[in-house]
């Protein structure tokens, strides 16, 4: 299955459109009609934001590899208190935050550990 198909399936499964998708996402609606029907697309660098969007595996929409609908051990509890100190944060903290999130995924996709590299001493990362 090409990397459109599976975009398909994830936008089915969050019952998303391509208009809504884009704008989640931060991409224009033609970008996103590209990724989806372009045969040629082998992934792209905003998979990671399209598979969080979609609530779908990112190594399953980029590779085709694993399960659409990744098993985790993170609890809504867990999830709840993520969104609750990152509500915390400044704009510029949480967009630091978004972007290191970004590429701790990638990294982890490509078999690397980033978390052994963060330091939380971060001054982007200063309280509102």
């Amino acid at each position: 299955m090409r990397y459109g198909e599976r975009l398909k399936l994830a936008m089915a499964y969050a019952n998303l459109n391509q208009k809504v998708l884009a704008q989640e996402i931060g991409i224009k609606q033609p970008s996103l009609s590209y990724l989806i029907n372009n045969e040629n697309v082998n992934g792209s660098e905003k998979t990671v934001k399209l598979a969080v969007a979609c609530g779908v595996n990112p190594q399953w929409l980029d590779s085709g590899e694993g399960e659409m609908i990744g098993s985790s051990s993170t609890s809504n509890k867990d999830v709840q208190a993520v969104v609750y100190l990152m509500d915390m944060l400044s704009d510029e903290g949480k967009s630091q935050i978004r972007i290191k999130m970004e590429e701790w995924i990638k990294s982890i996709l490509s078999g690397k550990h980033p978390l052994e590299e963060v330091s939380l001493q971060d001054n982007n990362l200063r309280r509102r």
